[in-house]
C-alpha cells in the first residue's frame, strides 16, 4: 500500500519507501535520516569547535609577545626618562625616541584590543553553536514523536483494511454458497 503526498505542501511528512531484496529473508529496511542528519550536525560543530580553539591558541601566543614587548617598551621607556634628567643635551633626541615607542606602545594597546574582541566573539559564537544543536535535537525530537504517530496510525488502518478484507472474503464464500445452493434448485 503507497501513501500518497504532495510534495509541494508538507515535505516533512516521512515517507517509507521499501526496497524489497528477495535474497535475504528481511522483508523492509528502515532508515533514520533525522538521526544521520544529528550526527553530521554534532561531527560538524566539533570540527568547528576544534577549529575556534585552534584559532584561539594560535591568537594568544602573539598577544603574550605583545604584552612583553610592551613590558619592555615601558621598561625602556622608564630608562630613557632618567637619561633625560640626568643629560639635558640629548632631551630632544630622546623626546623623539619616546613619542616614536608611544605610538607603538597605543599600536600594540589596539592590536590587543582586537584581538579581545575577536577572542569574545569566538566565545559568543561557541555559544550561538551550542544554542542551534539544542534547537535542531528539540525539532528533531518533535520530528520524531510526529513521525512515530504516523507509523501508528498506519499500522492502525493497515489492521483495519485486513479486517475488512477477511470480512469481504467471507460474505463472498456465503454469496458463492447462496448462487450454488440456487442453481442446484433451479436444476432440479
Amino acid at each position: 500500500m503507497s501513501l500518497y503526498i504532495k510534495r509541494g505542501v508538507n515535505p516533512k511528512i516521512y515517507i517509507n519507501k521499501r526496497l524489497q531484496d528477495h535474497s535475504t529473508n528481511q522483508k523492509e529496511a528502515r532508515r533514520n535520516y533525522l538521526a544521520e542528519l544529528l550526527r553530521q550536525q554534532t561531527k560538524l560543530q566539533e570540527e568547528r569547535a576544534q577549529h575556534l580553539i585552534e584559532l584561539y591558541k594560535a591568537q594568544i601566543s602573539p598577544l603574550a609577545e605583545m604584552a612583553e614587548r610592551l613590558h619592555h617598551i615601558e621598561q625602556m621607556n622608564h630608562t630613557l626618562l632618567k637619561r633625560v634628567e640626568q643629560d639635558e643635551h640629548i632631551q630632544q633626541a630622546v623626546i623623539h625616541q619616546l613619542t616614536h615607542q608611544d605610538q607603538l606602545t597605543n599600536r600594540i594597546s589596539r592590536k590587543l584590543d582586537e584581538h579581545m574582541n575577536i577572542s569574545e566573539n569566538i566565545v559568543q559564537q561557541q555559544e550561538n553553536q551550542a544554542k542551534l544543536y539544542e534547537e535542531i535535537s528539540k525539532q528533531l525530537s518533535i520530528q520524531d514523536a510526529f513521525h512515530q504517530t504516523v507509523l501508528e496510525e498506519l499500522d492502525q488502518q493497515k489492521s483495519l483494511m485486513q479486517r475488512f478484507a477477511s470480512q469481504l472474503d467471507h460474505i463472498k464464500s456465503l454469496i458463492t454458497k447462496k448462487v450454488s445452493h440456487l442453481a442446484e434448485k433451479m436444476i432440479s
